[in-house]
């Protein structure tokens, strides 16, 4: 499924809305993961084309539980996340 602003969504699409394991490709970089009501949900990997990239856990669209998070210079934060923080 293509979008308006050109994002491609591969996966499970229920009534529109993306559940389960898929991938979300943007100009921005890609996510796989667990979606939930197409929203990141559960465990996913977000890898960013200017560099860098977040492995771990998401609710609501946010990275939220633990994950591991690598700027675009090398440096690393590994721990718990709390809505996007």
């Amino acid at each position: 499924m293509v979008n308006k602003k050109g994002w491609i969504l591969e996966g499970w699409i229920d009534q529109n809305d993306a559940n389960g394991q898929g991938r979300l490709i943007t100009n921005e970089g890609y996510y796989v993961g667990n979606f939930k009501d197409s929203e990141f949900d559960g465990i996913g990997k977000n890898i960013f084309n200017k560099g860098g990239r977040y492995e771990g856990e998401y609710k609501e669209n946010q990275r939220d539980g633990w994950g591991t998070l690598k700027f675009a210079d090398g440096s690393i934060f590994t721990g718990d996340f709390e809505k996007g923080m």
